[in-house]
């Protein structure tokens, strides 16, 4: 069973994630909130999944617990946004939207949890794979109510940007009640 491999570079302030024996794999991301020891741990990645859904994955969890939620927050570009060096944050489409560009390299344009909903292949909750998406409804949020949207990272486990709380991991959230594959 291949391991996940995570390599710090100190002097850089990179974390550079790289799956053994995948060479086109290796990503690099800003880190600076992270000991070594605490990202070896925070995950174990799946591997009998396909090396595009593995790298969603590790992506999505390089921002745990980095950036806020803000209402409204879209990614400037994949990878590390200079923004956020100030406080910038993304909303929830806004940090999915981030997660594909920067692991698959393609501006998916699923900007709002109305063009996830209205894109994306409908699935039953049955067929979640890890880097699929759960919707609270489908459709946009409006005035009077919100939508929310996070990665599915397997066993009843969510990555999401929530309000308050920033990036998160959550066990068990049973919020998302539409599923889809982008």
């Amino acid at each position: 069973m291949e391991k996940l491999k995570i390599f710090i570079v100190k002097s850089c302030m990179f974390l550079v994630l790289c799956l053994t024996g995948l060479s086109s794999s290796t990503m690099i991301v800003h880190a600076d909130t992270y000991s070594e020891s605490e990202v070896r741990e925070m995950y174990e990645i799946p591997t009998d999944i396909s090396i595009e859904r593995q790298k969603i994955l590790i992506t999505a969890l390089s921002l745990k617990g980095k950036i806020p939620y803000e209402w409204g927050g879209k990614p400037q570009n994949a990878g590390w946004n200079e923004r956020w060096n100030n406080g910038g944050g993304l909303d929830c489409s806004g940090f999915v939207k981030w997660v594909y560009w920067t692991a698959l390299g393609i501006d998916s344009g699923l900007e709002s949890t109305g063009t996830i909903s209205g894109r994306c292949q409908r699935i039953k909750e049955s067929e979640l794979q890890p880097g699929d998406l759960g919707l609270m409804f489908q459709g946009s949020s409006s005035e009077s109510v919100t939508n929310h949207v996070g990665i599915y990272m397997g066993n009843g486990t969510w990555i999401h940007c929530t309000a308050g709380r920033g990036v998160v991991v959550d066990e068990g959230y049973r919020y998302f009640k539409y599923f889809v594959r982008p």
